[in-house]
C-alpha cells in the first residue's frame, strides 16, 4: 500500500509530522474541506503511521513491520473505519456505541488504536452526542479521526474537542498539474476542474463516471429540443434512461451559467466553459429576473428528489421542462437594469 500525500496536502502533512516528532499527538482530529480533496486518503496515511512500529526518517510508516503488514492486509485489530452502512445514509448511534465500547479496550498490536469516522457529518444528533465524552477523554491510547465535508452540520461541541486540520481547494496550477498526470485527454482538465469546483479527486471521479461521458449528449439534446429538432416526449424519454439526480445536477450548472451570463454579460466565471458559445446565445433570450426565480425553483425540485419523500421523477422532469419552455416564451424578455 503506497503512502501518498497529495501535492496540495503538504502543509497539513508538515504540521502533523511536527506534532508526531515532538510527541504531541492530539487525541482527536477533525479533517475538514470540500469533497474531492483526499481527506480520507490523508487519514489513511496518518492511521498507518500511528500504528507503525518504526516509522522511517521521512516520518512515514516503514511498511515492513507486523503492524504495517496487518494494515496493508486490512486486518489490523487496532484500526477501524466507520462509514454509513448504506451509501448516502446516516451513521447510526449503534455504530457509535460500538466505537465507544472498542475504545475501552487496550491496543492488541500497536501503541495506539486508531478510529476513522467518515463522513462525520453523517452522524445524527443522537450519535454525535453519544460521541462527545469519548472525544473529550478517549481511553486506551485511542486516536479518533473525523472527516467532514460539511463541518457546519457537526455540533460545535464535537468540533471543539478535536484538533482541526483544514484542506483548501488547491491553486489551479497545482490541481491542473496533478490531473494532467492522471488522464489521457489533457484538453479536458480545465472543464473537469470547473465541474468539480477545483477539487482534483472529484474532477478525476467525474472523468471516470458515466455522467461525464453523457454530459455533452444531454446538453445537445436540451438545445435540440429548444430548437424543435426533437419532441418533448423524446427528451423526457432520453433523460429518463439515467438517474434524474445525475442529469439535474448538470442541468443546474447550465442554469447557473446562464444566470451569470444574463446578469453580467461576462463568461469569466461560468462552469461549462466548453459550452460557452451556446450558453451565451441562449442567455440573450432570457430575462434575468425570471431566470433567477426558475433557478431557485429547479434547486427546490432537485432537493425534493434527494429527500426521503417519494417523487414521480417523470412528472418532476416534465414540470421543469414545461416551465423552462414558458420562460423562453415569456414576453418580458429584457434584462434587469
Amino acid at each position: 500500500m503506497m503512502q501518498t500525500i497529495l501535492p496540495w496536502q503538504i502543509k497539513q502533512w508538515e504540521v502533523f509530522k511536527a506534532s508526531l516528532l515532538n510527541n504531541k499527538i492530539a487525541h482527536a482530529y477533525l479533517l475538514v474541506g470540500l469533497s474531492g480533496l483526499g481527506k480520507l486518503n490523508f487519514a489513511t496515511v496518518l492511521s498507518q503511521i500511528l500504528l507503525c512500529e518504526k516509522i522511517n526518517n521521512q516520518g512515514f510508516a516503514c511498511l515492513n513491520c507486523q503492524s504495517c503488514k496487518l494494515f496493508q492486509a486490512k486486518t489490523h485489530p487496532d484500526y477501524q473505519l466507520i462509514t454509513p452502512l448504506e451509501e448516502g445514509k446516516i451513521i447510526k448511534i449503534s455504530q457509535v456505541r460500538e466505537l465507544i465500547e472498542s475504545v475501552t479496550k487496550t491496543p492488541q498490536v500497536s501503541k495506539y488504536k486508531v478510529i476513522v469516522l467518515s463522513p462525520a457529518d453523517a452522524m445524527n444528533k443522537a450519535a454525535a452526542n453519544a460521541l462527545l465524552k469519548t472525544l473529550e477523554e478517549p481511553a486506551g491510547n485511542t486516536i479518533i479521526i473525523l472527516i467532514s465535508n460539511q463541518p457546519h452540520n457537526l455540533p460545535a461541541t464535537v468540533q471543539s474537542r478535536c484538533s482541526k486540520i483544514k484542506f483548501n481547494v488547491p491553486a489551479e496550477a497545482i490541481a491542473s498539474h496533478w490531473l494532467i498526470e492522471q488522464i489521457e485527454d489533457k484538453k479536458e482538465v480545465k472543464v473537469l476542474l470547473k465541474l468539480a469546483f477545483g477539487s482534483p479527486l472529484k474532477a478525476l471521479a467525474i472523468k471516470e463516471s458515466v455522467e461525464f461521458e453523457y454530459r455533452r449528449q444531454w446538453f445537445t439534446e436540451w438545445l435540440a429540443w429548444q430548437e424543435g429538432r426533437i419532441a418533448f416526449h423524446e427528451i423526457v424519454a432520453k433523460w429518463q434512461e439515467f438517474p434524474l439526480e445525475m442529469v439535474l445536477n448538470h442541468w443546474l450548472t447550465w442554469l447557473t451559467d446562464l444566470l451569470q451570463l444574463a446578469l453580467t454579460g461576462s463568461n469569466n466565471f461560468i462552469i461549462n466553459i466548453d459550452f460557452t458559445d451556446s450558453l451565451c446565445k441562449l442567455s440573450e433570450r432570457l430575462n434575468p429576473y425570471l431566470l433567477s426565480k426558475y433557478v431557485n425553483y429547479s434547486q427546490e425540485k432537485r432537493n425534493l428528489l434527494l429527500s426521503q419523500v417519494s417523487v414521480n421523477s417523470q412528472l418532476l422532469l416534465e414540470d421543469l421542462l414545461i416551465k423552462w419552455q414558458a420562460l423562453l416564451e415569456a414576453k418580458e424578455n429584457t434584462h434587469v437594469g
